[in-house]
């Protein structure tokens, strides 16, 4: 049976900074033993176990998160609904600029767009948000190297990541980065 309805309140009092931090975190999802999801429908007793995880997620030993950089003010993610009436799912997508030339940083990204990944991501206000799910890891969908002008902007990356989900995963477990 779902969980009951809840009411919706407004953000009195509460901050609500837009954006995402410079670090975000991800592995491949070869790294995991278990990856961790929210409840379904049936499962949930709440509305917010369907969107958040608490549980870590499960390593394979010597295996962790890796971090990635990426400019402030030049990232962002959402969720859109791409489904039809009596149906449910949409796209979580993750627009990052990682900036550089050098050719580790290009390396790195020409192999995460050939893998299947779970990428965390921390909002402005340190709340992680999952791309991806045993069943529909995160990939990347597009990246699109510039050199900028010699007057303006900044050599570098522009990564843009896809996951479908069935709506926005909160991730509060936690992320070993070694």
């Amino acid at each position: 049976m779902p969980p009951s309805y809840a009411s919706i309140g407004n953000l009195a009092g509460q901050e609500n900074p837009g954006g995402i931090a410079q670090l975000i975190y991800w592995a491949p999802k070869s790294y995991f033993t278990t990856i961790q999801e929210p409840s379904n429908m049936a499962t949930a007793t709440n509305p917010e176990d369907l969107v958040n995880v608490s549980t870590n997620h499960a390593f394979v030993v010597g295996k962790f998160f890796h971090t990635l950089y990426c400019t402030q003010g030049k990232g962002k993610m959402g969720f859109k609904n791409a489904s039809d009436i009596d149906a449910s799912g949409g796209f979580v997508e993750l627009e990052v600029f990682v900036p550089g030339v050098d050719s580790a940083t290009q390396g790195v990204l020409r192999m995460m767009k050939m893998d299947d990944l779970i990428i965390e991501v921390p909002m402005a206000d340190g709340v992680k948000h999952q791309l991806g799910t045993t069943t529909f890891p995160a990939k990347m969908a597009d990246f699109e190297f510039g050199t900028a002008d010699n007057g303006s902007g900044v050599r570098g990356t522009m990564v843009k990541f896809r996951s479908f989900q069935l709506g926005v995963i909160k991730y509060t477990g936690t992320t070993p980065t070694s």
